[in-house]
């Protein structure tokens, strides 16, 4: 293991022995399934100099990028590796991404003419300037792939990988593996000039057709029955779950042949998502999610009108960021519970005291009546046991249910009010 490590020479100014693990990019495992749609993605952003793939754990992200990986070095690119940590203060940061480029290109001497003062302040400004002037001289394409950026906390660090992001020289190209970013200004700038593409949980779920793909390979005697499309429903699509509920076929298999299509695959996938996701959260966190589980929907206006706590927001984004618990649903406005959290969520909610499930539902029909989301209004004051509440804002909701061609949703409220209405 050792021997394979990168060599650094003692003429070589990167001095720290640990970045020589965090240049070597992982190995794709036996088994691998290569999803086709996603080397597309990439042969069609060619032109694109940024691309970020950015999604919750369990999710493959570093796998995606092993994979492209390797197709860009069949494609004759050279591609360089660097795995992020907390630990990267600007320094580290820079010294990795030197590191990456010489073990990719074999040039040893990259970088190495830079004679600035340590004891000069721009001097991390110049050297990340530096080391992009001698990238975009190289003679053949190069792409720098970033892998765990959400990682980086040291604020010069993270000044130090978004300076990188807005001077990319026109020949780079740069991947970035993240977990959801609070902060992408420097992205969307990109993303407005055509020369980024952002890759995100929703696209990185399987598709029906995909699971059903995965699954039949491994299990051939099971095509054709319907356990691969309820293991699709409960998981959503989600990578890992996938996996789990692979695992717990593959042992069913062995142990007792002739069970599989018997197998309860929800309490195995919904026990490790809940202990991975929510498993450590404190108690108050705890708390504010059973209270917004009855929302199909929720932003953070919303959820802080629900719970009657402002810090609700960071426990949101600290979610997007660490789990895959909440689902962006229309460009990180709105959001929803991921499947195999909703039901337990919610049963927790109504095994709690009673008036603490209608406070609830009041709460979130005033903020609904607020913004004119009567339908929504209506439905919670309903299960919050107030019809003449209801029946109001049922009332003001009709003639603008009716114009976005609900007629279902109008008839069902037609019905609920008293005749004299």
């Amino acid at each position: 293991m050792l021997g394979s490590l990168p060599r650094i020479q003692k003429s070589e100014t990167v001095e720290d022995p640990t970045l020589g693990l965090k240049v070597m990019a992982p190995i794709l495992r036996r088994g691998h399934y290569f999803r086709l749609w996603l080397d597309q993605y990439l042969h069609r952003h060619e032109g694109c100099q940024l691309i970020v793939v950015e999604a919750p754990p369990g999710y493959g992200k570093t796998m995606l990028l092993a994979q492209w990986r390797r197709t860009l070095m069949a494609g004759g690119a050279m591609t360089a590796w660097l795995t992020l940590d907390d630990r990267d203060d600007e320094g580290r940061v820079i010294e990795g991404m030197v590191l990456s480029i010489r073990q990719s290109t074999g040039r040893n001497d990259f970088s190495l003419g830079d004679n600035f003062s340590e004891r000069d302040p721009d001097l991390s400004m110049k050297r990340i300037s530096s080391m992009l002037s001698e990238w975009a001289a190289l003679a053949r394409p190069l792409v720098l792939i970033l892998d765990d950026m959400d990682r980086v906390t040291s604020p010069k660090a993270v000044w130090a990988l978004d300076y990188l992001i807005r001077n990319l020289p026109s020949n780079c190209r740069l991947f970035i593996g993240t977990r959801p970013l609070q902060e992408r200004e420097s992205i969307v700038d990109l993303q407005s000039y055509g020369k980024a593409a952002l890759l995100n949980q929703r696209e990185l779920a399987f598709t029906l057709e995909e699971t059903i793909a995965f699954f039949n390979g491994r299990f051939p005697e099971l095509e054709g029955s319907n356990v691969f499309s309820m293991i699709h429903r409960q998981t959503e699509g989600w990578p890992v779950g996938l996996e789990i509920a692979c695992n717990r076929l593959e042992f069913a298999r062995n142990q007792a042949p002739g069970t599989l299509e018997t197998l309860d695959f929800a309490s195995d996938i919904r026990h490790f998502f809940i202990e991975k996701t929510a498993g450590t959260l404190s108690d108050q966190s705890r708390a504010m999610l059973i209270d917004i589980a009855m929302l199909d929907q929720f932003n953070k206006d919303l959820v802080v009108a629900v719970t009657g706590k402002e810090e609700a927001r960071d426990l949101i984004d600290s979610l997007r960021a660490t789990s895959a618990l909440i689902t962006e649903v229309e460009g990180g406005i709105w959001f929803r519970f991921h499947q195999l959290a909703l039901d337990h969520l919610r049963s927790q909610l109504i095994l709690s005291a009673k008036d603490r499930l209608l406070g609830v539902h009041l709460r979130a029909a005033k903020w609904f009546a607020l913004h004119s989301f009567w339908d929504e209004a209506a439905r919670h004051a309903l299960h919050a046991g107030d019809d003449d509440l209801a029946n109001d804002y049922a009332k003001k909701g009709l003639l603008s249910t009716l114009r976005a061609g609900k007629l279902d949703v109008v008839a069902q409220w037609l019905r609920r009010l008293p005749d004299a209405e």
